[in-house]
């Protein structure tokens, strides 16, 4: 609110308690409706909107997965999606709607609908054939407006992925339905939203965070793409912009960590994108951190350079153009090679070179410097600087983790100050993990921070593996 944002989506797959089917969400952590009904009047009361958000097509797995509900997907070992053009599902999406829209007071309902392209594998396969990807679609969605434009009063909200790749349905689209283009690696323009907006539909651009995956926030890529996209936006005449923060995996990284992209989205949406990347910064420091000296802005400026200290090319971003900014990989590499590869014949550590680590270290320590001194002066929240201490504890562990696995991998260091350095990490990433759970709880359900605490077990099994080899 203080940033003047006036909408906000709560995005929603599986994780609402269904009075009606009690086992959706069951073992996770789940909103209920008189919480939602409380953030509704709370959102009401700083001026923002609450607008409701329901999977009603694909990423539908956590509940399509369960037997009881298996025989309305599209089939196949890991179901993702509501079998299209079926009665019982329009039934079920009908029964969840039912329950779960008048927690909210907003007219919008976003029903998602992206990135079902595993339509063509299962029992909707025979539909593609005969119909078409892009026909099967919009016949899909025609009957969720049915249900909720015609049922339910509310005005629809769908992604606009499936669109980009079938431009020929957009005509045939009801002219009430908002279209949320997205995209968060690339620099936007006003020619990807023309076709919609020719159709005559109303649109909202969609950039994010890129925090998301991510030891620390990308804001290189996320000043183009933020920016970019409320330029579009204006040349568009576009309803406005929609910040996108994810959580993918389990969120992993702290909420704090998208604070400046937040303000970013704010001052380049009531701004049309012009205000100068320093002012932006300024402005940042200024209402966040309360100080001018821009200490807040070179502490944010170091973490997103971290994360192409390591100079892995995962797919096309270059740090030095910044007008290519797309990559392939979901994660960005310093996440990765955190979490996710623990081998010392990995694909993505075989390309880890002493001169990267060593940049990565360096920007840590910036980072470190310019959070003790907000820290001296006791600059901005307690509970953002906690976290983005958290986020340079973890650079520093992935400099000396990767020092490390270079030293174990060549044999050159005397295998006790290998064992030396193994216990030391073994006692970092206990530490990070206690302080990960720490943080999560400040902000959310205990229930949630289950998938990323088995990270961190993970990479601690990883050291006392090496470490008992070492010993043995």
């Amino acid at each position: 609110a203080a940033w003047k944002y006036n909408k906000f989506i709560l995005y929603v797959e599986h994780s609402f308690r269904f009075a009606g089917h009690p086992s959706i969400g069951s073992g996770e952590a789940r909103l209920t409706a008189a919480e939602i009904r409380s953030l509704d009047e709370h959102c009401r009361r700083l001026g923002i909107e609450l607008i409701p958000s329901l999977a009603s097509f694909a990423h539908m797995g956590r509940i399509l997965r369960r037997p009881e509900f298996r025989h309305l997907s599209t089939g196949g070992p890991e179901p993702d999606i509501l079998m299209p053009l079926a009665e019982a599902s329009y039934d079920f999406l009908d029964a969840l709607y039912q329950e779960y829209l008048p927690c909210f007071a907003s007219n919008y309902f976003s029903v998602n609908c992206d990135e079902t392209e595993a339509l063509v594998r299962g029992r909707s396969a025979k539909l593609v054939k005969r119909l078409g990807m892009g026909e099967l679609y919009l016949r899909h969605i025609f009957r969720l407006h049915q249900l909720v434009s015609g049922k339910h009063r509310r005005r629809m909200m769908i992604w606009g992925d499936i669109l980009a790749r079938h431009p020929e349905i957009i005509p045939r689209l009801p002219r009430d339905i908002v279209i949320l283009p997205w995209g968060y690696w690339h620099r936007w323009s006003g020619r990807a939203v023309r076709p919609l907006v020719q159709a005559g539909l109303e649109v909202a651009l969609c950039p994010g965070t890129n925090s998301w995956h991510a030891l620390s926030p990308w804001v290189p890529v996320a000043n183009v793409n933020i920016i970019s996209a409320a330029r579009a936006a204006q040349e568009s005449r576009a309803l406005g912009l929609l910040v996108t923060d994810w959580g993918d995996g389990g969120h992993q990284q702290p909420l704090g960590l998208s604070e400046h992209a937040f303000a970013l989205g704010a001052e380049a949406a009531w701004n049309a994108g012009r205000t100068p990347i320093l002012q932006e910064e300024r402005i940042f420091c200024e209402n966040v951190f309360g100080e001018g000296r821009l200490t807040a802005a070179r502490l944010w400026r170091a973490l997103g350079e971290a994360n192409a200290a390591l100079a892995i090319n995962t797919g096309g971003w270059d740090p030095p153009n910044q007008k290519s900014i797309h990559i392939d990989s979901w994660y960005t590499i310093n996440f990765f090679l955190f979490f996710l590869e623990h081998s010392l014949e990995g694909r993505w550590f075989s390309q880890v070179r002493p001169s990267g680590v060593r940049r990565l270290a360096r920007l840590a320590a910036i980072a470190r410097r310019c959070l003790d001194e907000l820290e001296a002066r006791a600059k901005g929240p307690v509970l953002l600087r906690r976290e983005l201490s958290y986020s340079v504890g973890q650079l520093e562990h992935l400099a000396k983790r990767l020092t490390w696995m270079l030293e174990l991998k060549r044999a050159k260091q005397r295998r006790s100050d290998l064992m030396r350095h193994a216990e030391w990490l073994v006692r970092d990433i206990r530490r990070l993990s206690k302080e990960f759970s720490e943080l999560w709880r400040t902000r959310n359900k205990p229930l949630g921070q289950k998938t990323t605490l088995r990270l961190y077990s993970q990479a601690e099994r990883f050291y006392l593996g090496e470490l008992r080899r070492l010993r043995a």
